[in-house]
């Protein structure tokens, strides 16, 4: 009777294991691929508004008043895009993509941002072995001119009529100089998402 009963056991687990498997039926996506994943902020949304932002941003007078007055390409850095929503966004990939945006472009300088050139600093420093020419070097580090930095912001809106409803993104951004705090350059973005 033990030996049936363990025989049945070890039976049962094997076949919950193979339908554990069997049952995986995750839709795998292109990571390139645009997916609308309705009411979440995605990746395609964080693309499509750091081309559209970083476009009209370089398009402003701006840019040619700090290439006149520095004499050379301003320096920008993205700095934090918060997150006012209820959701979870990656907005580190968001500054990433204005990162991509702003370098491409060939009109700016861009620097890391904070922890990443205090994570740089750290490891250049922290060899025995560096050459003093070198380390000298490494002194002329660029300052930066301009910040960009901006938030996310969330709001639902019920249609009464079609008892449709939605979830609105608002993304807000502003280049400020560093040296006045002087705002540059502001712009609004707006995504709106609807599910039946």
């Amino acid at each position: 009777m033990f030996r049936r009963t363990a025989v049945a056991l070890v039976a049962g687990a094997a076949m919950l294991s193979i339908a554990g498997c069997a049952s995986d039926n995750t839709r795998r996506i292109d990571p390139n691929s645009d997916v609308n994943l309705v009411r979440r902020f995605n990746d395609a949304d964080m693309k499509m508004i750091a081309k559209s932002m970083t476009a009209d941003a370089l398009s402003r007078p701006w840019l040619e008043q700090a290439i006149g007055k520095l004499g050379r390409k301003p320096i920008i850095a993205v700095g934090e895009i918060r997150n006012k929503t209820d959701q979870v966004i990656a907005t580190e990939f968001m500054t990433t993509k204005f990162e991509e945006e702003l370098v491409n472009s060939g009109r700016v300088d861009v620097i890391a941002e904070r922890a990443a050139r205090e994570s740089l600093r750290m490891e250049r420093s922290d060899t025995e072995f560096t050459d003093p020419a070198f380390i000298k070097r490494l002194k002329a580090e660029m300052g930066i001119d301009y910040i960009l930095v901006g938030t996310i912001v969330m709001d639902r809106e019920t249609s009464h009529s079609g008892g449709n409803d939605f979830v609105a993104f608002q993304v807000d951004m502003q280049l400020q100089d560093i040296e006045t705090l002087r705002k540059v350059w502001i712009k609004t973005e707006n995504v709106k998402k609807e599910r039946y």
